[in-house]
């Protein structure tokens, strides 16, 4: 790994001189070495000087999916500015909203909008790019800002994250250690890299000396085996919904590939047991990752599930850079155990600044450097982590505590069900029992009675739903997380 570890655009710029010609950024339009890359972000560096653009200040580019984007990414590192990606089609009033909370150099969309700062389409942006970059190699300082990437909290409003350089480089090594990437590595990246799983991922293989490839999703489908014929792919990175989409449109196809992978990483969302599933039986060879982290901490832990099977809710071991602490509920550090669960916290060089221009906010997560989640679990005698459910989501029946995941993990094992998620619900006696719902497979028996007999096969009477309601389609946010709150609300008595 290159020497100078405190940003991503260092390592890149150090990849230049000992690796010019390898693979750096492959897209639609083809590949570029580390060599061509370094050239085009000094080019973007002074371009982005020529509108006005120093350091420190803020530049929101929307997503173009391309080379273009990452290359903008590390032209405003190299100057010193804030990157602030924005999903592609951001609508007009969350764009205006971080624009306002960011005051904003400059704005760089995919099309012509109206803006209240100095604004441009990516393309024109290139278009116009001097034929000579800057010169300058002064490199950012690794605990100054890097990028804001802006989040949609439980208030519906966005929230800024701050990350710093060396949280980036953190981030990365994470990825790296935790999959044990090569330095020939080309990965596949289907996923938003406006977004921070598809981004991080980038940085892992930016800071390794290794390929990225950007692609816009997994269909069409014969897109996506298009660029694995053309390109000596060895991995990717998928969510949740691109490994259902492989599932039901490659009719068996990405097996043919199973020599190619060193490793598939899925994140941004749970992966569901059919999922992992169907990886194992695909890419029987390959390490396959399940990664754990958020915006604020991201890249904590990782599990190999093709090789370590330890049951529900196990997140497997701490990345790198990651310390796992359990801790009650005034943040005091506790030892756990399946019997005696806490919350989850984290701390290490990935973790957040903070909240942008929200102090207060911050201080409820961010405390001496350590976040603090809302995860209810434990870390068994091995150091592999568990996670239960959200602090708000535990049912409390008659003091027993339940986590949905315990009731829904082996509901979706049966085969009449396609999916299903589990809520608290009142009960008069023991104050709340979980509630089931259902959404059963396509073609299978509508049965209650029996998926209640085969459910009482595999839970104690304890975490036995008490009701079981069927609905045709389970809510889940943009990022695959189940939205309980709107099961909630279909329960009898609510509203």
């Amino acid at each position: 790994m290159h020497r100078n570890r405190e940003s991503v655009v260092a390592c890149v710029a150090g990849w230049s001189e000992s690796r010019p010609d390898a693979a750096c950024i492959v897209d639609r339009n083809g590949m570029i070495t580390y060599g061509e890359a370094w050239r085009e972000v000094c080019r973007y560096a002074a371009g982005l000087r020529e509108y006005g653009v120093f350091d420190g200040d803020y530049v929101l580019t929307e997503c173009t999916q391309d080379r273009r984007f990452l290359l903008l990414d590390l032209a405003c590192e190299l100057l010193g500015a804030v990157f602030v990606p924005l999903e592609r089609g951001c609508s007009k009033e969350r764009r205006d909203t971080v624009l306002s909370e960011t005051e904003a150099k400059l704005l760089l969309t995919e099309q012509d909008a109206e803006a209240a700062c100095r604004h441009e389409t990516v393309a024109s942006f290139v278009d116009r790019l001097p034929r000579q970059g800057i010169r300058e190699r002064t490199f950012p300082v690794g605990d100054t800002v890097a990028e804001i990437l802006y989040t949609t909290g439980t208030t519906g409003l966005p929230k800024g994250i701050e990350i710093t350089h060396l949280a980036n480089v953190a981030l990365a090594e994470n990825i790296i250690y935790g999959v044990e990437m090569r330095q020939d590595n080309m990965e596949l990246i289907p996923l938003p890299v406006s977004h921070s799983h598809g981004l991080r991922c980038s940085y892992a293989n930016l800071v390794n000396g290794s390929a990225v490839v950007l692609m816009e999703g997994v269909t069409p489908i014969l897109d996506f085996f298009s660029v694995l014929d053309r390109y000596p792919v060895t991995a990717m990175d998928l969510s949740p919904s691109a490994v259902l989409i492989l599932m039901k449109l490659s009719r068996g196809k990405l097996s043919e590939y199973r020599d190619r992978f060193d490793y598939v990483q899925v994140g941004t969302a749970k992966l569901g047991t059919r999922e992992k599933d169907y990886l194992r039986e695909t890419l029987t060879d390959a390490r396959l990752y399940d990664f754990y982290g958020s915006t604020e901490s991201g890249r904590t832990c990782v599990i190999d599930f093709n090789r370590i099977r330890k049951g529900e809710g196990c997140i497997g071991t701490a990345t790198k850079h990651a310390h796992i602490l359990v801790t009650d509920e005034k943040g005091e550090e506790m030892v756990s155990s399946r019997d005696r669960m806490g919350l989850l916290a984290f701390s290490g060089e990935m973790n957040m600044r903070g909240y942008f221009k929200h102090p207060e906010l911050t201080a409820t997560v961010l405390r001496n450097g350590i976040v603090y989640s809302g995860d209810l679990g434990y870390i068994d005698e091995d150091g592999a982590v568990f996670i239960m459910g959200r602090q708000g989501d535990i049912i409390n029946r008659g003091g027993i505590k339940i986590a949905p995941e315990e009731v829904e993990g082996p509901a979706r094992g049966l085969e009449m069900i396609d999916d299903c998620a589990c809520v608290a619900m009142e009960d008069d006696i023991s104050g709340q029992a979980p509630a089931l719902f259902v959404v059963w497979k396509k073609g299978a028996e509508a049965d209650p009675v029996k998926l209640r007999t085969l459910l009482g096969e595999k839970l104690d009477k304890y975490r036995m739903p008490k009701e079981i309601y069927e609905i045709d389609h389970i809510p889940h946010s943009e990022n695959g997380k189940i939205l309980r709150r709107e099961l909630r609300k279909l329960l009898p008595g609510k509203e």
